[in-house]
């Protein structure tokens, strides 16, 4: 009895084919390299502020001699803005800008947080912390080394006018949540290798290092900051929170005194459009912006509301990751 043709049956020429290429896609799968996972989400997830001291970006920029890292490594890799002014004097309304969208009448000296507080709650670490998102302060010959909640300024090489957080009173009245939040920088290499860093970093150098004062046998404050950041960079970019959805933003609080020029801003970020500059104009207010943007926190901050942001420094949203 001839047999029954069989619904499997395939021509031999067809199988042949088949077989073909599935041994193909199995070749494939074994001898290709894993593809690396993608970063979770395209927006930015931790921020470093790292913040610099009373310098004209025209003397920074291009100033391959006395800033050599910044020139030939940051700017010539990242992002920067050539137009970045703030237009305050001294420091202290600087700081309080970046932390509030305005200098909060902190604008004719760089006064004590007992002397001068500010009784408002609407300010951005305050909006972090409701929200869950963990922040800190760290910074270099911080009084006390984390065991209190300073107010008090002993000079160099600290300058209190430098710390905006404790002139609030919602974080200077609670001794608990201020020293929680306000930490010696000895403990952010720590916290990076622990990986228990926060997801706000607002890192103040000393004023040497900051180049605001000429530290001993110096005779070149820039050079002090460029040494500083070539050190302290990399150590950031080496660490998981950078690699995966970080940013760094290195900003001078203001220009030379007396004088109203741009004083720069720069990102370091694998998301930092690499070489790229613009003369938009930016301020601490489009910084507060950008950082409300990215965690998704609101409403924006008096000045900030009506700011230009940093999404043209950026090849990714800033859009809570």
């Amino acid at each position: 009895m001839p047999a029954k043709p069989s619904l499997f049956r395939v021509h031999p020429r067809r199988a042949f084919i088949v077989l073909a290429a599935v041994a193909a896609v199995v070749a494939t799968l074994l001898v290709s390299p894993a593809r690396p996972a993608a970063a979770a989400g395209s927006g930015i997830r931790t921020v470093f502020v790292i913040m610099m001291e009373n310098t004209d970006w025209s003397t920074i920029k291009g100033n391959t001699s006395q800033a050599p890292y910044i020139n030939r490594t940051l700017i010539k890799n990242y992002a920067s803005a050539d137009n970045y002014r703030s237009g305050y004097h001294p420091s202290l309304p600087n700081y309080v800008a970046l932390e509030a969208g305005d200098p909060m009448g902190m604008t004719n000296g760089s006064y004590l947080p007992t002397d001068h507080s500010i009784n408002s709650t609407d300010h951005l670490t305050t909006y972090l912390a409701k929200a869950g998102i963990s922040w800190k302060y760290y910074a270099e010959n911080l009084p006390g080394n984390g065991t209190t909640c300073n107010v008090k300024d002993p000079g160099a090489p600290y300058s209190e006018d430098h710390n905006p957080f404790v002139y609030f009173n919602d974080v200077r009245q609670s001794s608990q949540y201020c020293i929680a939040h306000e930490r010696p920088y000895s403990e952010f290499a720590t916290n990076l290798a622990n990986g228990t860093q926060p997801r706000y970093s607002f890192i103040v150098p000393n004023d040497y290092d900051q180049g605001e004062k000429l530290a001993s046998g110096s005779s070149c404050k820039l050079c002090q900051a460029d040494k500083w950041l070539s050190r302290e960079i990399p150590k950031i970019q080496a660490t998981s929170a950078y690699k995966n959805n970080g940013a760094i933003l290195v900003l001078w609080d203001e220009c030379s005194p007396s004088h109203s020029s741009p004083h720069g801003l720069i990102v370091v970020s694998p998301f930092a459009r690499p070489g790229y500059h613009n003369t938009t104009a930016y301020t601490h207010a489009s910084t507060l912006r950008s950082l409300q943007e990215i965690f998704g926190v609101r409403p924006f901050l008096r000045k900030a509301s009506t700011s230009n942001d940093l999404k043209a420094l950026f090849t990714t949203t800033l859009t809570p990751a």
